[in-house]
């Protein structure tokens, strides 16, 4: 290892830690990454039955939100023969091949717990940090030994390292977080939380109810209402269920195109397009599952079951839940659920940075961080967050965008600008967050305009005009046509043209042949002929008419 390299400490192994790892050895900096699992993948590696961790899980029949065209690395494109959506052992796969491809294997300690971060003696004026570690791989056992330790003592059973830098990755969904209802204490039922839910066989032939209003609830509430008895759902405020597959079986996140994102009116169109998405499967008005305010800042949950079930009677949607007396839910509508066995909590989450002696939030959750990766105000840009809030864009490659930048700083590709715009940039994407979600512990950054925000910061954007003069058709349908991953090595730094134009086509041209396994059938429709020709014939009488009726007026 060369003398010169800048060290960098990566904590998290998942989805944002490998985008962070990959950028740094592509800038040539000495990257270490050490996660407390025992297997990469973050939330997406599927857990041990009583293995401790500190990620959510997952089950069995959870697919990506995001398509693979952009749940994937920009460098590093998909499977052709992977499917549509993504299963979280599918995405670990793509991973570990994106690891051998690029070498990275030696970089990366499992099993290994990053206890504390802080800044070293002289942090002030080299910007270095103090990283301790231990072996995970017992954790439990010994977190309930060591509560009562000093965290002097048990920083000096660690190991301590000096690193230049550090990438925190360790991810925004960290704690469950329960909303205080009145009487919850007393529930005689079992009450858990998204963050636990791996399978819905503890829920068989129970009376379950699970409350919120977004993705994991949507998911949860589908899949226990495959054995519960009966299954209610507390949609509080509401929401707008839109599908995986839009109109024509297009990918919901190949339907925004870049141009929509940057019209004079985005909002509009976004709002036009989930209105017309969801009520297409279901009058969210009629069954009283909408909300009252427009989707743009509205709850927005992605599900191609639950408006059957719905509709079925499977699941019983109902509104703000209020108060438990016992075993009965009440709601602020009067209604009622009485005889309840078990409640599910999907009602987000907290992050937890404590291991950092560092203030990342104030006491209401809001960050001061530019682009949400440097902090504001410090004398060395040496500490990065990536991934750390939430999105409802592709996680995969926002982490990518973020570890682009955070690479290209800290081995001093790019120097960030002065204090004052990086304040402006945190107002500018604080107060979008805010007007979507309220409240900062609720993080909610609008994913593919902040995407290309990144890649104009960096010079990768992929441009219109830039495009244009080198291939109109593909500047076309790159402004026109869907978000892909690979747009963003077209142009600027460590771009790659050729392949990253030949990717492009590609996947503009692969749509859903991927899940074929049968031979391609074009129906054959004599019915359109018979159309076709009964048309005709009746346009022809018609135009003999009316050419009949003015000669007889003339001859008249």
């Amino acid at each position: 290892m060369a003398k010169d390299k800048k060290t960098v400490c990566i904590v998290g192994a998942g989805e944002s830690g490998l985008a962070a790892l990959k950028e740094c050895v592509q800038h040539g900096m000495a990257p270490t990454l050490y996660d407390l699992d025992s297997d990469i993948g973050g939330l997406w590696h599927k857990k041990l039955p009583g293995q401790y961790s500190n990620t959510a899980s997952i089950w069995p029949t959870l697919v990506t939100n995001n398509s693979k065209y952009t749940m994937c690395f920009s460098d590093f494109p998909p499977d052709p023969k992977d499917p549509v959506f993504i299963s979280p052992p599918q995405l670990c796969a793509y991973f570990k091949r994106m690891i051998n491809h690029f070498g990275l294997a030696k970089y990366i300690h499992l099993n290994t717990e990053v206890v504390k971060v802080r800044e070293t003696p002289d942090h002030d004026k080299t910007g270095k940090w103090e990283v301790y570690t231990r072996d995970s791989s017992a954790i439990g056992d010994k977190l309930s030994s060591q509560e009562d330790i000093s965290e002097q003592d048990m920083l000096a059973s660690c190991r301590k390292e000096i690193f230049d830098n550090v990438i925190l990755c360790s991810g925004w969904f960290k704690e469950p977080f329960y909303p205080d209802i009145p009487g919850l204490k007393y529930f005689t039922g079992s009450v858990s939380h998204s963050f636990t839910y791996s399978d819905p066989r503890p829920f068989d032939n129970k009376k379950v109810l699970v409350v919120g209003n977004k993705f994991s609830a949507a998911e949860i509430t589908s899949d226990i209402s495959n054995l519960a008895e009966e299954t209610y759902l507390a949609l509080g405020q509401g929401t707008w269920i839109i599908p995986r597959l839009f109109r024509g079986g297009v990918p919901l996140d190949l339907s925004m195109p870049r141009s929509m994102i940057w019209a004079r009116d985005p909002e509009f169109s976004f709002n036009e397009m989930i209105l017309t998405e969801s009520n297409g499967k279901m009058n969210h008005t009629q069954s009283g599952i909408g909300t009252s305010t427009q989707p743009a800042t509205s709850p927005i949950c992605i599900s191609d079951d639950l408006p059957v079930k719905i509709a079925s009677g499977k699941i019983k949607p109902y509104g703000h839940l209020t108060e438990l007396k016992q075993n009965t839910a009440i709601f602020q509508e009067g209604e009622t659920i009485p005889g309840l066995d078990a409640i599910v909590f999907c009602t987000g989450y907290r992050t937890n940075t404590s291991f950092v002696d560092l203030k990342i939030h104030d006491d209401d959750g809001k960050m001061e961080l530019y682009f949400m990766v440097f902090p504001l105000n410090r004398k060395h840009n040496t500490l990065a967050l990536v991934g750390h809030y939430g999105t409802d864009g592709p996680m995969v490659l926002l982490g990518e965008n973020q570890a682009r930048l955070a690479a290209s700083v800290m081995s001093g590709c790019h120097q960030l600008p002065p204090q004052k715009t990086m304040a402006q940039n945190v107002l500018f994407w604080n107060q979008i967050s805010a007007a979507r979600r309220p409240g900062f512990y609720n993080y909610l950054i609008p994913g593919f305009a902040f995407m290309d925000a990144l890649a104009m910061e960096l010079g990768f954007y992929p441009s219109f005009w830039k495009i244009f003069f080198r291939d109109p058709v593909l500047a076309w349908r790159t402004w026109y046509g869907p978000y892909l991953a690979v747009q963003y090595r077209l142009l600027g730094p460590n771009s790659q043209w050729d392949k990253a134009r030949e990717m492009c086509y590609k996947a503009y041209d692969e749509g859903l042949s991927c899940i074929r396994h049968a031979d391609e059938k074009v129906a054959d429709r004599p019915d359109i002929k018979r159309r076709r020709k009964q048309r005709a014939i009746s346009v022809l009488g018609l135009g003999a008419l009316v050419t009949g009726l003015i000669l007889w007026r003339t001859w008249k």
